[in-house]
């Protein structure tokens, strides 16, 4: 702690004479010390350009060491949250400029990478899966089912991917499993979960599958063993297939509740803006969305305007963008 904020054995005992003895000048702290006016001068500036200490005229007050803790971790914090973020960027560096791709190429089996199909082993596909994700630049379809990953490729890792690719404009569409919304949920401390695009869930998914700009696909080998490694498919019969199985399950899939209390008699309104943000995405009238609800349309034009105010749009257009981002509506009926 006291080393945390550059106090040796000296400077801790400074700092307490002044703490202790409010408005006291050199001289005075020297001689509590027992130390020479010039050793306490230099620790005296020392300490007040580190902020532990102010000057009142002549004389030192010391300053909250709460205060300053807490100020130290906010920039220790800040200098976390640029490294993540530089660290980040060199990932989508790697993985956009297909370095991993030519690696792969060197490593393939024989007989594992003709007829449009690729078997890659568990310890190469999450590392594929992070390439093809950050190079994405038209859509991303996936089923995701389980909360186990491929070596190398977290849920947190995964889940940042996905928002950059719908930060570059790409279309995300997908299913997940219940447990997976209500870990993402969770993850999200009672928050609003991350803008991830179009999302579904089904407790009935088949698999899981990744579809990127409708060009490659990925399926494990076996859904109940990620060790035994993945499918990468390009193959447009197969491929076909694939994005046929994502459709159908994605049109039966519904639209995950929004968060709760957890009180399954919860108060009705407080799904209302829910109600009200599908209707108008389905062009409903206030007056249509207020008959089919049983509210008034003053009701219907309240839950609006306080949507307006929540994601800080003007434009129920705005709010439709807004809420279809993230993944409250269908970005589209098809």
């Amino acid at each position: 702690m006291l080393e945390l904020l550059g106090l040796n054995e000296f400077g801790e005992r400074l700092w307490r004479a002044v703490a202790v003895h409010r408005y006291s000048d050199l001289e005075l702290l020297a001689g509590w010390l027992g130390e020479p006016v010039d050793t306490v001068r230099a620790e005296i500036e020392a300490q007040l350009e580190r902020g532990l200490i102010r000057r009142v005229g002549d004389r030192w007050v010391a300053q909250d060491p709460v205060v300053l803790l807490q100020a130290e971790h906010a920039r220790r914090q800040a200098e976390l949250a640029a490294a993540a973020k530089a660290m980040a960027d060199e990932r989508e560096a790697l993985f956009r400029s297909g370095l991993f791709s030519d690696y792969l190429a060197g490593r393939r089996r024989a007989g594992t990478g003709g007829g449009g199909v690729e078997v890659v082993e568990h310890s190469e596909a999450g590392p594929r899966i992070a390439e093809l994700t950050h190079r994405a630049s038209v859509s991303l379809q996936f089923l995701l089912t389980g909360q186990n990953q491929f070596p190398g490729l977290n849920s947190k890792d995964m889940i940042d991917m996905i928002m950059r690719a719908g930060e570059r404009g790409v279309h995300l569409a997908s299913v997940w499993s219940p447990d997976l919304v209500d870990a993402v949920r969770r993850a999200a401390g009672g928050r609003r979960p991350p803008a991830l695009g179009w999302v579904r869930q089904s407790p009935n998914l088949p698999t899981r599958l990744i579809i990127w700009d409708g060009r490659v696909a990925m399926v494990p080998l076996d859904a109940t063993d990620l060790a035994r490694g993945g499918m990468f498919v390009t193959a447009p019969a197969l491929l076909a297939v694939l994005t046929d199985l994502f459709a159908r399950v994605h049109r039966e899939a519904e639209v995950p509740a929004p968060p709760t209390s957890g009180d399954d008699d919860e108060p009705a309104d407080s799904r209302r803006p829910m109600k009200v943000l599908l209707l108008l995405s389905k062009g409903l009238t206030d007056e249509a969305i207020a008959t089919r609800l049983e509210i008034s349309g003053r009701t219907v034009k309240r839950v609006v305007a306080q949507l307006c105010e929540e994601y800080q749009v003007r434009s129920r257009f705005q709010l439709g963008v807004v809420a279809a981002r993230n993944g409250l509506i269908p970005m589209s009926d098809t």
